[in-house]
C-alpha cells in the first residue's frame, strides 16, 4: 500500500503570514521578514506555496458525508437541520453560516491544515485556490531549478486553477474566468460568463496541465527521488477522466438550456467528453487503471480497520490525508451510524425512492408491489443493494447485539428512536464489525475517490450515448455505450443489457440509472445529476418516501417522508451572497434569488 503524499513543510511557518490577507498573497508583514524569492526561488519552496491547492480540496465524505446525499434525494435526515432547508428549497440556510456552510462558503481566514476537509469551502476555498495558481504560474520564471521542475509546478497550477473554477460554477453557474490577479485595490468588472463559456477555459487549462503531469510521479525524474509518498498528487491520467467529467457537465441539458436555450445534450460537447474519457479507458487497456475485482468492491471506499490508507488500482484522484482512526471514525459514527451502534449524532439513511433504483438479479425493475414480497423486497437484487445498505435484521458485526433495526418501534433501537428517518442503513463505507459492540474501529479510515475508473465508463457511455448513439463509439475506439455500461454490470454480476434498455424508457435512462447505482452515496453524484439532466423540477422527483414496518414484518406502507420544493429556473442554481454580487453590475445574480 502506498504512502499518501506529504507536503513540503517549509513554508508551515510562513504561510500563515502570506495569507493573512486575501488581497495580496505577497504581503510582506513584520512577523516574516521574507522575499518573493525566497517563495518562489527554491523547488522546495516553491512546491511548498503551490501544495496548499491539495488542502483547499472539499472532501465530500470526510465533514459533509450526510448532507450531499439528501440534498439530491438519495438520502433522508430525520432531524430538523439547515440540511433540510435545501428540499425545502431554502437554499439562502443552506449556504448560511454555519456547520454545514462549509461545503459551499466559508470565510475562514485561515488557510487550514493539510489534512483538513477544504475548510474554505467551494466558494473562498476555490478563489482562494484559484489566486494560488495565478501566483504560482506568474512567478514560474524566478525559479532557479530545471524546466521539468517549472513543469511539475505549472501542470498542477494549471489543472488546479481549472479544477477550483469548475467546484464554483457546479453549484453556482457561470462565472468570470480569473485568470490573471487583481491587485488590492483593483475593482474586477468581469461579467459572468455562461456555464459553457466558463467551461472552455476550464477546458483549455486542462489541457495544458495535461500536457505537463506524469502519468506516474514515482517514474518522473523528479519522483523517483520520494517514490512511495506522491499518491494524491493529480496525474495525466485523473486531469484527463476530470476533464471528461467536466465536458459531460457543460454537456448537459441543465447547461446547454441555460448556455443556448436548448434543454437538450450538446453535440459538441458531448463528442469532447466521449474522446477524453475514451484516452483514460486507453490507459487502463494498457495496465494503468484496472476496476478492482467484485470481492474488493469494499476496498473502494474504505479500509479494513488495518491502518493503510484507501488508494486502489481503480482509484483515480483522492484527497490526500493522513488521518487514520478516531477523527475518521468519529465522522463515520456521525454519519452512518444508528446511536445505538454508535452515533455521534443523526444519520443519513436512503430514501425508498433511491433504493428502487436498484435492479432486480435477473436485471428486471424493482416494482412497488414487492413491497409486500418477502423474497423480492430486500432479497434477489442488484449485488450493489447489499453493498451500499443493511436492512432491517441484517448482522454488520459477529457481536449478538450488532443487528441493524429498521422497524418502526417503540425499543431505543427501533426507528425513530435510533435516529434514522428511513429503514435502509447506508453501508457503504463501514466495514463488518465497525460498531461500539465489536468495537473494530481504531485503524479505520473511509475515503472514496474523487474520481474512480469505474465513473469514466460511466462518463464515457453517457457522452457516447448522447454524440453516437447506444451502438457508437467515439472517434478511434472500440467500445461501444452498451459495451462501457457492461463493464460496470459485469463487475458486479448483473446480466448484460442491449441497446434496447428492457424496462427503461430509453438507453440514456438506463445509463443514468446505473450511475446512480454505481456512484451511490459518493457525493459526487446525484445532486449534480438531478439538476444537470434538468429533471429536479419534474413532479415525479420531489416526493421522497421511506418504507414503514413493524418489528415482525406483519405490514409494510410506503410513506411521504418529504415533499421537496424545486422551482424552475431558481433551485437549479445556488445564491450567491448580496455582498458579492453588489462588487459590480456585471456580476449578476442567479435567476429567481
Amino acid at each position: 500500500m502506498k504512502t499518501i503524499l506529504k507536503p513540503h513543510w517549509i513554508l508551515s511557518i510562513i504561510l500563515p503570514f502570506l495569507f493573512i490577507s486575501c488581497e495580496d498573497y505577497l504581503d510582506r508583514t513584520p512577523e516574516a521578514d521574507i522575499t518573493e524569492e525566497d517563495i518562489f526561488g527554491t523547488f522546495e519552496s516553491y512546491m511548498g506555496y503551490a501544495d496548499y491547492n491539495y488542502a483547499e480540496v472539499v472532501d465530500l465524505l470526510g465533514q459533509y458525508a450526510p448532507y450531499v446525499p439528501y440534498w439530491g434525494g438519495e438520502g433522508l435526515f430525520i432531524f430538523s437541520d439547515k440540511v433540510t432547508a435545501a428540499n425545502k428549497g431554502e437554499y439562502w440556510t443552506l449556504i448560511g453560516r454555519g456547520l454545514v456552510n462549509y461545503y459551499w462558503v466559508n470565510n475562514r481566514p485561515r488557510i487550514g491544515d493539510w489534512d483538513n476537509f477544504g475548510e474554505g469551502g467551494i466558494w473562498y476555498g476555490g478563489w482562494r485556490g484559484i489566486r494560488r495558481s495565478n501566483t504560482a504560474l506568474l512567478n514560474i520564471d524566478m525559479l532557479q531549478g530545471s524546466e521539468e521542475q517549472k513543469d511539475i509546478i505549472k501542470g498542477q497550477s494549471y489543472f488546479f486553477r481549472a479544477y477550483f473554477h469548475q467546484q464554483i460554477i457546479e453549484g453556482f453557474g457561470g462565472m468570470p474566468y480569473a485568470d490573471v490577479i487583481f491587485e488590492g485595490t483593483d475593482v474586477p468588472k468581469l461579467p459572468r460568463l455562461s456555464y459553457q463559456e466558463t467551461a472552455e477555459k476550464i477546458d483549455a487549462d486542462m489541457d495544458k496541465a495535461i500536457a505537463l503531469l506524469p502519468v506516474d510521479w514515482d517514474n518522473s525524474i523528479l519522483g523517483q527521488n520520494s517514490q512511495g509518498t506522491n499518491t494524491g498528487r493529480i496525474t495525466k491520467g485523473a486531469a484527463m477522466a476530470l476533464k471528461g467529467r467536466f465536458l459531460l457537465y457543460a454537456a448537459s441539458p441543465l447547461m446547454n438550456g441555460f448556455s443556448n436555450n436548448d434543454f437538450s445534450y450538446n453535440e459538441d460537447f458531448s463528442k469532447r467528453s466521449a474522446a477524453a474519457s475514451w484516452e483514460v479507458i486507453k490507459m487502463a487497456n494498457e495496465g494503468v487503471y484496472s476496476l478492482v475485482p467484485w470481492e474488493d468492491y469494499g476496498s473502494l471506499f474504505h479500509n479494513n480497520n488495518d491502518g493503510t490508507n484507501v488508494w486502489t488500482t481503480e482509484t483515480l484522484w483522492l484527497k490526500p490525508t493522513k488521518e487514520i482512526g478516531s477523527l475518521m471514525w468519529s465522522t463515520a459514527r456521525l454519519h452512518w451510524h444508528p446511536n445505538y451502534l454508535g452515533a455521534e449524532g443523526g444519520m443519513t439513511t436512503a430514501s425508498q425512492n433511491f433504493v428502487d433504483r436498484f435492479e432486480m438479479a435477473d436485471g428486471s425493475r424493482y416494482k412497488v408491489e414487492y413491497d409486500q414480497d418477502n423474497n423480492k423486497r430486500w432479497e434477489n437484487r442488484d449485488p450493489r443493494f447489499k453493498a451500499n445498505i443493511a436492512v432491517d435484521r441484517d448482522k454488520v458485526g459477529d457481536n449478538v447485539n450488532s443487528v441493524w433495526h429498521g422497524y418502526v418501534g417503540d425499543e431505543p433501537s427501533a426507528r425513530p428512536n435510533n435516529q434514522a428517518a428511513s429503514t435502509y442503513l447506508i453501508n457503504k463505507f463501514i466495514p463488518y464489525g465497525m460498531n461500539t459492540f465489536d468495537n473494530e474501529w481504531r485503524n479505520y479510515q473511509f475515503r472514496p475517490s474523487l474520481i474512480r475508473l469505474a465513473e469514466v465508463y460511466l462518463n464515457y457511455a453517457e457522452a457516447v450515448t448522447a454524440a453516437y448513439g447506444p451502438l457508437g463509439t467515439a472517434p478511434g475506439a472500440s467500445l461501444t455505450a452498451v459495451d462501457a455500461i457492461n463493464i460496470i454490470r459485469e463487475r458486479a454480476g448483473m446480466p448484460l443489457v442491449t441497446e434496447a434498455a428492457t424496462g427503461y424508457d430509453s438507453f440514456m435512462d438506463l445509463v443514468r440509472n446505473e450511475r446512480s447505482v454505481e456512484l451511490a452515496f459518493e457525493g459526487n453524484g446525484y445532486w449534480v445529476d438531478i439538476r444537470r439532466w434538468y429533471i429536479g423540477h419534474l413532479q415525479e422527483n420531489k416526493p421522497l418516501y421511506t418504507l414503514d414496518f413493524d418489528k415482525d414484518w406483519t405490514f409494510f406502507n410506503r410513506n411521504l417522508h418529504t415533499l421537496r420544493v424545486f422551482d424552475n429556473p431558481k433551485h437549479y442554481w445556488l445564491p450567491i451572497y448580496r455582498e458579492q454580487v453588489q462588487l459590480y453590475p456585471e456580476f449578476e445574480q442567479n435567476p429567481g434569488w
